[in-house]
């Protein structure tokens, strides 16, 4: 989980140009929009495979934490 949650702090960072997140910080609360919602969700599925993320769990619960979690569940269920 360690590897995927840096993978998505760095995501966060390079998509929303911000020196900075943590898995605590809201991923709309910190500038993310519709936009980089997709290329989020289109950065985790080259990275983790098709619907690695979706669009509803970003915008369910968007704490970059939770995402790293939902990433790391799918990872499991499909293994």
């Amino acid at each position: 989980m360690k590897d995927i949650e840096q993978t998505v702090l760095a995501l966060c960072q390079e998509i929303l140009n911000l020196e900075s997140v943590s898995l605590q910080d809201d991923f709309f609360d910190i500038g993310g929009d519709s936009l980089s919602a997709i290329k989020l969700l289109s950065r985790t599925d080259a990275l983790y495979g098709e619907d690695a993320l979706t669009a509803d769990a970003l915008f369910e619960d968007g704490r970059l934490g939770a995402v790293a979690e939902f990433i790391t569940q799918n990872q499991t269920a499909t293994a």
